[in-house]
């Protein structure tokens, strides 16, 4: 297919919505849960059951959306199922066993949006000399951010009608999608099912056979149990030590936007220190966080202590999927990359979810936080560690 060399406006515009969207849902889930009777430890099964979930619907409709010719009809399915269990959820909202049936069937159609728009991007730029997919997936960031400065205001300490705002910025994007020409999934059905079949079995063993690999995918979930427990708990202490839904829109708003500068030179410091270095500061700023964190009952200090998430967050995402993309074959990274998201959701969010809401019963919220800080402490000493052993091989191999 041929694109122009114009601005992508309108891809842009989805992501603006669909992140703005999802600024909603992650940002405010946990009080929508809190306010409609839920005590944490419900919350972490409901966590550990819609993560299960989540993982197992996507991954079937990320299937049925290979089948498909034509991929923006797969993605409209999305985001049709995705508004009419936010509307659900919305309407049966009081009954435990409903909301968490209808959040996992959200989720399973809402998460899986994300990867089939960004390959939908991708395709649909390909013969765009002057744009690429970085140029509107920062439409993502600046909706989240946007929602986030704002959502506070209009939710006014309210969380019942979050979904209803959620299916309202996803039918906007439907309808964006709809102006968008279709495309065909022909190249990829080239390849045939067997060859499908043995790739995946090829894959598999040569992603298990890779220890490096292995060691990076267990940072990523050690960093991402804190962003997990953080997400889902933290809002709700929040309100407790003084903070209004204003303020937490404002925090997560500073955490967003945090991350844009550091993305511009997450490049330039990985090629100046290595990966490992950079990687270990990243994981050093995120321990600094969780223990101000701990340390603070001050509202608006945690508001500035929300500019480390930046650092933290995007300097380690970085590192971690652009080395992935380094340490295995060009055959394999892309099943790689899916595989570390599917683990690193089953332990961050199914397993540290579920425990997180034990824990916050029975210790405190502050305890999530030092649980938090201790792993990414962990993290920020063993790849500086393992970046002196990079070093002391590269010397050994020159002599």
């Amino acid at each position: 297919m041929k694109t122009s060399e114009k601005f992508p406006a309108l891809l842009f515009g989805i992501y603006i919505v669909y992140y703005a969207g999802q600024a909603l849902q992650s940002g405010y889930e946990s009080l929508f849960l809190s306010q409609n009777g839920l005590q944490p430890s419900q919350i972490g099964t409901v966590t550990f059951v819609v993560t299960i979930g989540t993982i197992l619907l996507q991954t079937y409709l990320g299937s049925v959306s290979d089948r498909m010719k034509i991929k923006n009809g797969a993605i409209c399915i999305l985001y049709i199922g995705s508004i009419i269990f936010a509307l659900l959820l919305t309407k049966f909202q009081s009954s435990y066993l409903p909301t968490m049936i209808f959040l996992t069937l959200f989720m399973g159609f809402f998460s899986p949006i994300v990867p089939l728009s960004d390959d939908f991007s991708i395709r649909y730029l390909n013969s765009n000399k002057k744009y690429d997919y970085g140029s509107v997936r920062m439409g993502g960031t600046i909706g989240y951010a946007a929602m986030m400065l704002v959502s506070g205001y209009i939710l006014n300490d309210s969380y019942h009608t979050i979904f209803l705002l959620v299916a309202i910025t996803l039918a906007t994007g439907l309808v964006m999608f709809l102006f968008i020409p279709g495309i065909s999934g022909e190249e990829a059905a080239d390849h045939g099912v067997n060859s499908k079949k043995k790739s995946f079995l090829q894959s598999f063993r040569l992603i298990a056979g890779n220890h490096t690999y292995f060691i990076l995918v267990a940072m990523s979930v050690l960093l991402s149990v804190g962003e997990s427990l953080y997400n889902s708990y933290y809002s709700i202490y929040y309100l407790t030590i003084g903070g209004n839904s204003r303020m937490l829109g404002i925090m997560q708003f500073v955490c967003a936007i945090s991350e844009v500068p550091c993305l511009f030179v997450a490049g330039r410091v990985v090629q100046k220190i290595g990966t490992r270095k950079t990687l270990a500061i990243s994981a050093l700023f995120s321990f600094f966080r969780w223990v101000l964190l701990y340390l603070t009952t001050n509202p608006v200090a945690s508001i500035y202590i929300g500019l480390l998430h930046g650092v933290g967050f995007a300097w380690s995402n970085y590192c971690i999927v652009s080395y992935i993309s380094k340490c295995l074959p060009d055959d394999v990274r892309a099943s790689g990359q899916v595989m570390k998201i599917t683990i690193s959701l089953i332990f961050s969010r199914a397993v540290f979810g579920y425990l997180g809401g034990i824990l916050y019963e029975v210790l405190g919220a502050k305890s999530l936080l030092l649980i938090s800080a201790l792993l990414a402490g962990f993290v920020a000493v063993f790849t500086w560690i393992w970046s002196k052993h990079e070093v002391i091989s590269k010397h050994i191999n020159s002599l």
